[in-house]
């Protein structure tokens, strides 16, 4: 963490059709202002290759769970998504999310999270 605002807790929850043919994302962190000061600034996220931004204000000391879901950003809706399985099954696939927290220009904080699609 460089700024004033921290990422905690990033979450990514998947939901694969019942087929194993798409899967919908929802990326979420926590957000934690620990300066005596309101902050505003930008919330990415990155998964699949897939780049999601949105804006977010915090109060001093303020704590908000910021969201990403397929409804609001429908580039969250996989289609094909590479499962993970055994070894001796096939390939242990592997997604990486990462989240980052700019404000006035600058990086504030960021953090990644390993994921997978499992029948």
């Amino acid at each position: 963490m460089t700024g004033p605002v921290a990422i905690r807790h990033p979450f990514v929850s998947s939901k694969l059709d019942a087929e194993y043919k798409s899967a919908e994302l929802t990326l979420s962190a926590e957000l934690r202002n620990d300066s005596g000061a309101a902050a505003k600034g930008t919330l990415s996220a990155e998964v699949d290759g897939k780049q999601l931004k949105q804006p977010v204000e915090l109060a001093a000391g303020e704590t908000k769970v910021v969201r990403f879901d397929a409804a609001t950003f429908p580039q969250l809706k996989l289609a094909a998504p590479k499962l993970w399985w055994p070894y001796t099954v096939g390939t242990p696939n592997l997604y990486t999310a990462k989240f980052s927290f700019v404000a006035d220009g600058k990086a504030s904080d960021s953090a990644s999270i390993k994921l997978e699609f499992a029948k």
